[in-house]
């Protein structure tokens, strides 16, 4: 039950911050992943893609999200929000606030 409560409280802040983001692109960069071929092959309705069912961490700037990519087996997400399902910058309260992990944290 505790755990949830912090969860709903997390989710409930960045509702609330997301209404002071100024909509623009974000960039994540994941490395050693591959996508799976479901999120390449369009559904029943014509929709490729995939949802992320945790927080997720992102950059306005590429160069940092570019970071997180090697050249092997690496991604760079450009992920567009609307005025409606933004998230919200966290950057003051982050132990990283550049978006910058040391090694070994990712």
């Amino acid at each position: 039950m505790c755990r949830l409560v912090f969860v709903c409280s997390i989710n409930s802040a960045v509702v609330k911050l997301s209404r002071l983001t100024k909509v623009q692109p974000v960039y994540r960069g994941m490395r050693n992943v591959q996508l799976p071929e479901e999120m390449h092959t369009p559904d029943k309705y014509n929709i490729t893609g995939g949802v992320e069912f945790g927080f997720l961490s992102a950059s306005t700037d590429p160069e940092v999200a570019k970071r997180y990519v090697n050249t092997n087996s690496g991604l760079l997400f450009k992920i567009e929000f609307g005025a409606m399902d933004r998230g919200a910058d966290l950057s003051q309260l982050s132990m990283y606030p550049a978006g910058v992990f040391p090694r070994g944290h990712l």
